[in-house]
């Protein structure tokens, strides 16, 4: 019995040595949170990390690297070359994509080396930023965590708002092999020299910047898409509404949880026929006129329902002029028209704007609050 426990006990004693022999210590290393990628001037690749600092005597909270290659991983040495610690790139938060980037075809490509090598993370949070890379990469706030915990925080939160898309490298990926949608990504930007998301930003198939929606068109998008989240905030101005000086006081809005869309699909005549059927829950939050909404209620239901139906044609009317189908009605034109639909799968894009989309949105005031 005696001989059974001291072999238990060498053995370990042995494995403790062998876990301790390739401890790595949180000072000694360099985790970058954010990658960032984008092209200089004329043209070369640049790659960019952000990094927290765990040294005790270390001034700054982060450090940023910045590299020139011919690919993601041929940068590693030379942004290894810039901090003190052992560089790992496996815990990436957020990935950022330049404006010059995003001018070229197939910049995906790029990420390959994070789906071959299955020890990173595939759910790192895709966002565009317009301008360069350097403009934001050195971007730093006393009073704001890290940039890639900022950001990471700014998608997910206004995500939940249904103020942006929340799109991981996984979503990426499928976007980019799905034939019946498009792409989509967060867009941030510089407003007073602090970081804001501006919305989202909308994508060709090749990975081509072609446009941007401001946060109540992308609440408008999750509303198509049937995933909105949290209390969607829409705003309009009321014709016949009065307005007094420099104020708009002639506008209304209100909050919509819990938005419910139908689409349905059918081919005539050689092109797609989609009927979009909107209702959206109203709880007024703002009305800046004299009104008359308790006695009246159903007149307020029709006018918003217009208003709100025009904003969603204009926005349809644009995905379809830049050949865009960030709502993927491309997979209900194959679920529910897979002959015609396989025909044009290689080309859907333009199948798309050609469709004809007919869209319904009914409104229905279920709150005005409590005063008159």
């Amino acid at each position: 019995m005696m001989k059974k426990l001291r072999t238990a006990l060498l053995a370990a004693f042995v494995l403790s040595l062998a876990g301790c022999g390739d401890r790595l210590d949180l000072e000694n290393a360099t985790i970058p949170l954010a990658l960032g990628i984008d092209l200089d001037e004329n043209g070369q690749l640049l790659m960019f990390t952000s990094s927290p600092v765990f040294m005790k005597n270390s001034q700054g909270k982060s450090l940023e690297t910045k590299a020139k290659a011919l690919a993601p991983r041929q940068s590693r040495a030379a942004q290894g070359a810039e901090t003190a610690g052992l560089l790992s790139g496996k815990n990436y938060q957020v990935i950022i994509v330049g404006g010059r980037l995003l001018k070229h075809e197939g910049w995906f490509k790029l990420l390959d080396v994070l789906f071959r090598d299955p020890k990173n993370t595939t759910t790192d949070r895709m966002i565009y930023y317009p301008g360069s890379l350097e403009e934001i990469m050195d971007y730093k706030h006393p009073d704001q965590p890290i940039l890639p915990l900022l950001l990471r925080s700014m998608v997910d939160t206004k995500s939940k708002r249904s103020e942006t898309v929340l799109t991981t490298v996984q979503d990426l990926h499928r976007q980019v092999y799905e034939k019946g949608v498009t792409l989509a990504v967060s867009e941030i930007g510089l407003q007073e020299k602090s970081i804001v998301m501006k919305g989202t930003a909308l994508l060709a198939n090749n990975g081509v910047y072609k446009m941007s929606l401001n946060t109540q068109e992308t609440g408008m998008l999750r509303i198509l898409r049937n995933d909105e989240e949290g209390g969607i905030s829409m705003s309009y101005r009321i014709p016949g509404a009065a307005k007094s000086g420099p104020f708009h006081t002639d506008v209304l809005s209100f909050s919509t949880t819990g938005a419910a869309t139908r689409i349905g699909t059918s081919y005539r005549d050689g092109r797609f026929m989609f009927k979009v059927r909107i209702t959206l829950p109203a709880s007024l939050s703002e009305v800046l006129f004299p009104h008359h909404i308790r006695e009246q209620p159903k007149e307020m239901e029709k006018q918003l329902s217009r208003l709100a139906q025009e904003e969603f044609d204009q926005l349809l009317e644009r995905f379809q002029r830049k050949r865009l189908d960030p709502v993927g009605f491309g997979i209900y034109a194959r679920a529910y028209e897979y002959k015609a639909f396989k025909e044009v799968q290689d080309r859907w894009p333009e199948a798309f704007a050609e469709a004809k989309i007919n869209v319904e949105v009914d409104v229905k005031i279920k709150a005005i609050g409590p005063v008159r």
